[in-house]
């Protein structure tokens, strides 16, 4: 597969994970994908297609309301294997507060597809405003 159709790949698994558009995403995804979560989350990796299909769908719905995830890219690199961006992500929490977070991916690609995935964000500002209104 050529660098611009990796780089496409992972541009539009970005937009189709966001949208709710899991199917699509999942074949972006290897068999074998291995996804990380921010350190702050303590939890060991998501290892294989379904274990990560599984976050992307519970994940997101457990914490902002339907429809609502938008992610604007400011910069996305791209190096084969290596593919990363950096944006802002902004939602409506299902506690019908506004959320804002800036978010870096950084993947590694094999035959055009994500193999590997490691999400970051600013973990204080994504627990303070993703925590029940008191």
């Amino acid at each position: 597969m050529s660098t611009d159709s990796s780089r496409q790949h992972f541009e539009t698994f970005l937009e189709d994970m966001i949208a709710g558009r899991y199917d699509e995403a999942r074949g972006r995804l290897a068999e074998d994908v291995v996804w990380h979560l921010p350190p702050f989350a303590k939890t060991p990796p998501f290892v294989g297609q379904e274990a990560v299909m599984k976050f992307m769908r519970d994940t997101p719905a457990a914490l902002y309301q339907p429809g609502t995830m938008r992610l604007e890219l400011d910069a996305v690199t791209f190096d084969e294997p290596f593919a990363s961006c950096l944006g802002t992500l902004r939602a409506t929490t299902r506690h019908g507060a506004r959320y804002e977070n800036r978010y870096v991916f950084f993947a590694r690609m094999r035959d055009g597809l994500l193999s590997e995935v490691w999400e970051l964000l600013d973990s204080a500002a994504f627990l303070e405003q993703t925590r029940p209104p008191a």
